[in-house]
């Protein structure tokens, strides 16, 4: 491997780390899934789209109905979160939202 091809990857490397650091992923997901408007998620969505620091990664359709999303930290992140709970979810369509993690099975 070339030297320019090692510092390439290394400062690859190097971002990846940072922006593990600086932001997190979260799934969003209504807990009727499949049973949920489309319209429900879309608004959802699109309240997310126009935050500063937020970005949609994944979507989610056959068995949930949602998405993940990365959101930057900054002073901003709880709000974000705040708001997503208190206008989207209600008892008629549920919304949980959580932090993504990874799943194991034994």
């Amino acid at each position: 491997m070339s030297y320019l091809s090692q510092v390439v990857t290394s400062v690859c490397f190097l971002l990846c780390i940072v922006e593990a650091h600086f932001s997190t992923r979260f799934l969003a997901f209504f807990d009727k899934g499949v049973d949920t408007p489309e319209s429900k998620v879309l608004s959802v969505r699109e309240a997310l789209k126009g935050k500063p620091g937020c970005r949609i990664v994944y979507e989610y359709e056959l068995t949930l109905k949602g998405f993940a999303f990365d959101l930057d930290h900054d002073d901003s992140t709880f709000s974000v979160l705040e708001t997503l709970r208190d206008e989207f979810n209600n008892d008629e369509w549920p919304l949980t939202i959580e932090v993504d993690s990874e799943v194991r099975v034994y």
